[in-house]
Formats: C-alpha cells, sequence, structure tokens
C-alpha cells in the first residue's frame, strides 16, 4: 500500500494478497466449501464488478484532471491560483508553472466530483489574465 500525496495505491492488491492468504489457509485445514466459496465471491468482485467502476466513479467518486492556463504576457499567476484555491467545488491537488518565452503555462492537478471541468472553468476562461487552457481528463 502507498501512499502518493492525497492518494492511496494498491489497496485492492494488498486485500487480495490477503484474501489468498486466508484462502490458502481455509483449504489447508480442511475447509473446501468456505476456501471455493470465498474464491468466487473475491473473483466475482475483481473480475465481474469492474465494468461497473467507470459508473460509480463517474457517479460516486472524485476525479483528477489536469488543467493548463496559459497566461497573457503580463499576467502573475498568484491571482489565478488563489481564485482556484477558494472554490469549494475543486480541490487543487498540485502546481507546476512553466514559461515560454512571454507566456506562462499554470499547470494544475485538480481534484473534483463533477463529470467535467469545462462548465466550473469557464468563468476562468472570462478573466483578463487567461489567453486559453486546456483540460486533460481522466
Amino acid at each position: 500500500i502507498l501512499k502518493y500525496g492525497p492518494n492511496v495505491r494498491g489497496l485492492t492488491t494488498a486485500g487480495s494478497i490477503w484474501v489468498t492468504a486466508a484462502i490458502g489457509l481455509a483449504v489447508g485445514l480442511g475447509y473446501y466449501w468456505p476456501g471455493v466459496t470465498v474464491t468466487v465471491a473475491v473473483l466475482f468482485a475483481l473480475i465481474g464488478l469492474r465494468r461497473f467502476r467507470g459508473a460509480l466513479r463517474r457517479r460516486f467518486g472524485r476525479r483528477l484532471d489536469v488543467v493548463t492556463f496559459s497566461l497573457t504576457p503580463d499576467a502573475t499567476p498568484g491571482a489565478l491560483l488563489t481564485t482556484l484555491h477558494d472554490r469549494g467545488d475543486l480541490a487543487v491537488q498540485g502546481v507546476r508553472i512553466d514559461r515560454d518565452g512571454d507566456r506562462t503555462h499554470v499547470v494544475v492537478t485538480l481534484k473534483s466530483a463533477v463529470a467535467t471541468l469545462a462548465p466550473l472553468l469557464a468563468e476562468l476562461a472570462q478573466r483578463d489574465d487567461v489567453a486559453e487552457f486546456t483540460i486533460e481528463e481522466s
């Protein structure tokens, strides 16, 4: 089980290893039917429910999207970042600022509970300091 900032990875793998060990112990002690029953239940949970994962994440989960804001030449990223931090429906997970000549690009990883960020970020696109923005949806 690994923690990357706010994200936790490997829970399913760790759980699968523990269940496999428990099944092995049950079968080793002679409890064949409970071992078979748990094996079928775990396979159903890991394989059978996989097709519903995307729908469940869209419906109930929070998602991470990477948004790149290209600022006008005279703009600084401070005001834009303050606006993003102040929004209650978005959580800023990471920020990277790149300079390309006279243009500043602010790459922000946002966590949200909505299906698409475009409507939420439309008002930010109207700001005077934002030249354009792109969304890499996950």
